[in-house]
């Protein structure tokens, strides 16, 4: 049961944790409509991406509002509340309601909220209620609870670690000789930082093997029971190590000795924490999509960076995967193309393929050719008009095969 004293501390120390100065990422506007909306509002994102500072920007907005209401912040990896049960949810209802005396509308701000058994049945009847703000660290428990009680209920947002334009913040780009230089500088230092907001932005990059093993042990290896530990901490890093390269499971299963099922388990559990992601093959046969090897990516290039065995020494990897990451943050369909000739990302919507992007450090007579070749076979088989070509410093306009293909720093595409 819990303890009310505890519990009553929790609270009082949850007016004071909100009030520090933030900075502010660029879905907070997207979210600040669903705050009035009865559904619930859920934030998933890897571990230490910002979700709890996302919740406390909401919290300060609330403050300057006129209507009058009640708030409280409750993180469930406190370990003063390890052992909460659902029963205890109720409790926890009426013992704020006895601290507070609430007036006006109610947010109750949850972080971390898959650590609650069946907390989704008991949001799910009371969300007329009560506002809920909901955090979490893994897409496969979110998702699935959530579309068992929630269907309907709730609005999802994705959270990721801070992108290259929330790191530069108000500087703007006005194509002057010294705005560029500085943009590209502080690019440089983004591959080598990342977005990870403690880390970003006081240069703790220390910081990232530390938050790769508690990804690792509190969302994989604990989450899921994990059997074999080392197999899934050998095929963790491998991954890392080969950001953007397809990888097969058949490959997995011979080097690591171990069953398909497994390997494919284990990766979706690595997925699932938002380690890592995966794009797969574009291709009008669902057969030739499903046999063709993945492409995996990390969620940040530092972490990859810092924990890897053998990290890539390819810097156009390293600006591929920047690239994935900020696409995952607008669209969700993206896959890679391969015929004769490769391109890194097509974007589908809908029905329709509606952009092609090739990714490389920098064009040269050694790789012009198979850069541009993979980008008009793309074009054209997708019926498309144009395509971008993204390296780090080249900037250029011009046709071929009747596709027009516009060369840009993705320094410069990052902060449109």
């Amino acid at each position: 049961m819990l303890d009310k004293n505890i519990v009553f501390r929790i609270f009082e120390e949850s007016k004071e944790k909100y009030k520090i100065p933030l900075k502010k990422r660029l879905l907070f506007d997207s979210i600040i409509p669903v705050l009035n909306y009865k559904e619930a509002l859920v934030l998933s994102g890897v571990r230490r991406c910002g979700k709890t500072s996302l919740m406390f920007a909401l919290m300060q907005y609330l403050d300057g509002q006129k209507e009058v209401h009640s708030k409280v912040y409750i993180n469930f990896e406190d370990e003063r509340l390890a052992f909460i049960e659902p029963k205890d949810l109720d409790l926890l209802i009426e013992y704020y309601l006895e601290f507070e005396n609430p007036k006006g509308k109610v947010y109750f701000f949850f972080d971390e909220i898959q650590n609650v058994p069946l907390w989704e049945k008991w949001v799910s009847r009371l969300y007329e209620k009560y506002k809920f703000i909901l955090s979490g660290s893994n897409a496969k428990l979110l998702s699935s609870d959530l579309a068992s009680a929630l269907t309907g209920r709730y609005k999802e947002f994705r959270v990721y670690p801070f992108s290259f334009k929330e790191f530069v913040g108000e500087f703007k780009l006005n194509n002057t000789i010294e705005s560029n230089a500085k943009a590209k500088r502080l690019f440089g230092e983004f591959v080598i930082r990342g977005g990870f907001p403690e880390s970003l932005l006081f240069n703790k990059t220390d910081l990232l093997q530390e938050y790769y093993r508690n990804i690792l042990l509190k969302d994989v290896i604990g989450r899921y029971n994990i059997k074999y530990k080392s197999l899934i901490e050998k095929l963790s890093l491998f991954i890392l190590s080969n950001i953007g390269k397809t990888i097969s499971l058949y490959s997995l299963e011979k080097n690591y000795d171990a069953g398909i099922n497994t390997i494919k388990n284990y990766i979706g559990y690595l997925e699932s924490s938002f380690l890592i992601f995966s794009i797969d093959l574009f291709a009008f046969s669902i057969k030739k999509q499903q046999n063709s090897p993945s492409k995996f990516f990390a969620v940040d290039i530092a972490l990859a960076q810092s924990v890897s065995f053998e990290f890539t020494k390819n810097d156009g990897r390293k600006l591929e995967n920047i690239v994935l990451i900020e696409l995952k943050s607008k669209c969700n369909e993206i896959y890679y193309y391969k015929e004769k000739f490769e391109c890194d990302f097509i974007i589908k919507k809908g029905l329709n393929i509606v952009e092609a992007i090739q990714v490389c450090y920098q064009l040269n007579e050694e790789n012009k050719v198979r850069e541009i070749s993979g980008l008009i076979d793309a074009c054209k088989t997708h019926n498309l008009k144009e395509g971008l070509l993204l390296t780090f410093d080249e900037e250029e306009i011009f046709q071929k095969d009747d596709i027009k293909i516009e060369v840009k720093p993705v320094w410069k595409w990052l902060l449109e």
